[in-house]
Parts: C-alpha cells; structure tokens; sequence
C-alpha cells in the first residue's frame, strides 16, 4: 500500500445483518474472517474498524487491500423456507432406508 492510498483512506464494503435477538452483525468480504459483532450499528462498526485494524497487521491482508478495486457492489438475498429443508431432510433419510433394505434383500413394504 503506497503512502497516498493510506493518507486518504480505503473503502471496504461491510456485510451488515440485525438480528432477530437485537444484536448487529458486520462483517468485510474483503478479508477471510473479518467479522464483528455489537449491540448497537455504532458498536458493530466500532468493533469492525478494530478487527480490520487487527487484519491489515498482516502482510498478505495489505497486499490485499492495495489491490482491491471493485468495480460494482451489490448485495442479493434469497429465502430458505425450513419445512423446504425439512422434505429435504427426511427424503435424504428416507433413501438411507430404502439403500438399507436394498442391501439386505428385504421388501420394505409387506
């Protein structure tokens, strides 16, 4: 990182989630397991600019940084209903059964 890139500041993109129990989860995609957490948004923040401050202590986090230059951030969510995992669930158990009377030659059903 050269010394004008450090002056004026880099901007990293933060991950930002509330949970449903009230705490603030922030987390940089930049850097692998970079993440933070706090009661408040001021906090999680707070708390991020330490970690972040902790991660570029590394070398190969600062060549990192120097490089990174996105071009476009954008941030997509998708919905995972639990009765969907649950089918999911119970068909992977259900085939574990069939697969078992396979094996032994017996019918499932009488």
């Amino acid at each position: 990182m050269n010394k004008n890139q450090h002056q004026k500041g880099s901007r990293l993109p933060l991950i930002i989630e509330t949970r449903i129990w009230g705490s603030v989860h922030v987390e940089c995609p930049v850097f692998e397991g970079c993440y933070s957490q706090g009661k408040t948004l001021d906090e999680a923040i707070a708390n991020i600019r330490e970690v972040i401050s902790l991660v570029l202590e590394e070398k190969e986090n600062q060549e990192t940084l120097s490089v990174y230059q996105p071009q476009e951030l954008s941030l997509h969510t998708i919905t995972i209903y639990n009765n969907i995992l649950k089918n999911v669930r119970m068909l992977f158990l259900w085939c574990q059964l069939l697969n078992h009377y396979e094996k032994f030659d017996k019918p499932l059903l009488t």
